[in-house]
């Protein structure tokens, strides 16, 4: 209970606050940005806006290429992963029977051999029998989840660095529109960090990473309903370990029944009867082993694949809705000066108010996390 107060009110709470600081900041730079853009452009009369406006189209279609440049990484990165993951689950499944007798020693219910000869206590002993099978395939499934997991923290910590650096690019073409729209550099708030300053997109798809291991420091965009643990981990649950535990579960009657009656009764034997049992138990598992690891093939791989297609829709919807803004935010600026003449002593003071209170709105949420910290 101590360890649950201290991650609810201090570890947790300061993750939830910082994902708020995070937001803050975010917000308060975005508008920054924006009024930095909106100013120079509010002296300049209708045509030369329009001319200026279409001297950045080329910068826009970089943009749209630097996305399409990512998605393609994400593609491949995706058919590799999905691939390797499921010819590892295929080859781990095939090998189970090599080492199952050894391993299934722990899993075996305790054999008392007359016991056996009662068909009711016989039933016992089966439905036993079928609980340590599933045991036994819910641990070893498990202990395969962990390459898989590892294979898939590589990708996205692939992806990670690959995000920052075409976020780089990005802010770079993005700082060029701004050049060639007002004649001058719009420079982000000097107060906060570059991670802050970067594309939210960018912010997101890289912090994929420190999400899957916890961490969400500074990665409040990660938050936003991608979990690739849960995809792949939920479908081996349900299916993974469902199909093996349906084709297996018939080997407690038939074969291995027959192999302990056969044995003939004797308190010696009763060694031999766990021995015999593994064996038939084995001998029955490699039958179906090729056709699990077959079956579950297929879905794997598109579980797998699912988890980049999500990351892919939601990295292009990011970037694609800034575009947009960038796009919306000039054709408002032109509707507005096309529908009256703009008063800009008084839209200027409208705009620097706005900056004000949203930065002060965002300072009061970084005072109250700093406040927070310092008191833990």
């Amino acid at each position: 209970m101590g360890a649950l107060n201290t991650f609810l009110t201090k570890e947790r709470a300061i993750s939830e606050l910082r994902q708020a600081r995070t937001l803050a900041r975010q917000g308060s730079n975005h508008v920054h940005e924006a009024i930095e853009r909106r100013i120079p452009l509010l002296e300049q009369d209708l045509n030369e806006l329009k001319e200026r406006i279409s001297s950045v189209e080329p910068e826009f279609n970089k943009l749209k290429d630097i996305g399409e440049q990512f998605k393609d990484e994400i593609k491949t990165v995706r058919d590799n992963k999905a691939k390797a993951i499921a010819d590892s689950f295929r080859t781990y499944v095939l090998n189970l029977g090599n080492t199952f007798e050894s391993d299934f020693l722990d899993y075996q219910p305790e054999l008392r051999f007359m016991d056996f000869l009662s068909s009711g206590k016989r039933e016992a002993f089966e439905s036993e029998l079928r609980k340590g099978f599933e045991r036994y395939i819910n641990d070893k499934l498990s202990e395969w989840s962990k390459t898989a997991e590892k294979e898939m923290d590589a990708a996205f910590e692939q992806l990670s660095r690959s995000a920052v650096t075409y976020g780089a690019s990005y802010t770079k073409v993005t700082d060029k529109i701004n050049q060639k729209l007002t004649g001058q550099t719009v420079r982000p708030v000097s107060s906060y960090t570059t991670e802050d300053n970067a594309p939210a997109w960018a912010k997101w798809a890289a912090g994929l990473f420190s999400l899957a291991r916890g961490n969400l420091a500074g990665v409040a965009m990660a938050g936003a309903g991608f979990d690739w643990k849960n995809i792949v981990l939920n479908f081996i649950t349900v299916m993974g370990i469902g199909g093996i535990i349906s084709v297996v579960s018939g080997i407690t009657l038939g074969p291995v029944g027959l192999a302990l009656l056969g044995l003939g009764v004797g308190v010696v034997q009763a060694d031999q009867a766990r021995k015999e049992l593994v064996k038939a138990a084995r001998k029955e598992l490699v039958k179906y082993l090729p056709e699990v690891a077959q079956e579950q093939w297929q879905p794997i791989y598109d579980a797998i694949k699912e988890c980049f297609d999500v990351y892919e829709q939601e990295v292009t919807e990011r970037m694609d809705d800034d575009i947009k803004a960038r796009k919306a935010e000039l054709d408002n600026l032109m509707k507005q000066k096309e529908s009256h003449e703009i008063n800009r002593e008084q839209e200027l003071a409208r705009l620097k108010q706005l900056e004000a209170d949203v930065a002060s709105q965002a300072q009061k949420v970084e005072t109250a996390y700093q406040n927070f910290v310092n008191a833990i």
